[in-house]
């Protein structure tokens, strides 16, 4: 369930932008903004109250991560999995090889790293495996 406050903040998030508020993108991103860990494409969809084909949440999705409401990361099991926040502070995840848990380490940043120029770096994806605090 998604609180009213988070609907407001994400539709504030939106507009703060310049870009045109819509249900899809403000339930998506309140979703998001909601979770404590980063969810898949999946468990987005069949958490939605307001129903929103399949299509229609990857390209909402793929337009979060675009316009840095949101960031993305792709799991072992090789399925993208969104959080908020567009990752603006470069930061590394942990996956819990016994629980599939995918956890945000928003508390350390990477470096940046140089590279030879003509080099261009489109995303960053740094994950540690192991097993968490379960």
């Amino acid at each position: 369930m998604i609180v009213a406050n988070l609907v407001a903040d994400a539709e504030q998030q939106i507009r703060a932008l310049g870009h045109r508020v819509t249900t899809g993108r403000v339930l998506t991103l309140a979703k998001l903004l909601a979770a404590d860990k980063p969810l898949t494409h999946d468990m987005l969809l069949a958490d939605f109250t307001t129903p929103m084909d399949r299509v229609t949440l990857y390209r909402t999705l793929d337009w979060l991560v675009h316009v840095g409401l949101a960031h993305r990361i792709r799991a072992e099991d090789r399925v993208w999995r969104f959080i908020a926040g567009g990752g603006s502070r470069k930061h590394p995840h942990f996956y819990c090889e016994n629980t599939g848990k995918l956890i945000c380490l928003t508390d350390i940043e990477l470096p940046d790293i140089k590279l030879p120029a003509q080099f261009k770096v489109s995303h960053v994806e740094v994950v540690f495996h192991g097993v968490c605090e379960r």
